[in-house]
């Protein structure tokens, strides 16, 4: 990990501990690359700004389970963004007169290892692009929970009432992919086949 991405592991811890200085002193850091993030799937300035106020909103909620071992910091902030910037894209289809988004495709490549994720490809860690690798190989169910849960900060009781599944089904099946994903990134560390 990068001098940068420690310091920005370091602020995440911060923030999980409920301090706002270093929320803004991540926000002021990152936000100009998130917008252009976010306005790279909205085609709007002003939607993309609504995302990425949301977006800071959820990284101060889910800072404290934040894990360096399964995401770096700008590629775990990088895919709450993505999250929300397609979340607004589905409100928007949804949205009487509401034109289909141009990146329905991307609903599809979510965690394509592929598909530039991160705001800068050419920034992407290895870490990074491991995690998307071990995401597109467990299960869809998995997945599902997962980006429920972190990305869309969905509690157990409102995953499994959306997807009508036994609340105990839903911790399970959470549990069952970190556990995945953790042996995954280990394996990818230890065989060097993160590509």
């Amino acid at each position: 990990m990068s001098e940068r991405e420690q310091d920005y592991a370091a602020l995440i811890a911060r923030i999980g501990d409920g301090d706002a200085e270093a929320l803004k002193t991540f926000y002021l850091s990152t936000s100009p690359r998130m917008l252009s993030y976010a306005n790279r799937f909205l085609r709007d300035r002003e939607s993309a700004q609504e995302v990425l106020q949301e977006s800071y909103l959820s990284a101060w909620r889910q800072a404290s389970g934040y894990s360096e071992a399964i995401s770096p910091p700008v590629a775990w902030l990088a895919m709450i963004v993505r999250s929300k910037s397609l979340d607004a894209l589905r409100r928007r289809k949804r949205a009487p007169g509401g034109a289909a988004p141009e990146f329905d495709a991307e609903v599809d490549d979510l965690v394509d290892p592929s598909a530039a994720a991160p705001p800068d490809a050419a920034e992407a860690s290895q870490q990074a692009i491991a995690l998307y690798q071990c995401l597109a190989r467990i299960r869809l169910q998995y997945r599902q929970v997962l980006y429920m849960s972190y990305f869309h900060d969905l509690t157990h009781v409102e995953i499994a009432d959306h997807l009508t599944l036994p609340q105990g089904t839903v911790k399970s099946w959470i549990r069952r992919a970190i556990e995945r994903l953790r042996t995954c990134m280990q394996d990818l560390e230890l065989s060097g086949k993160a590509r």
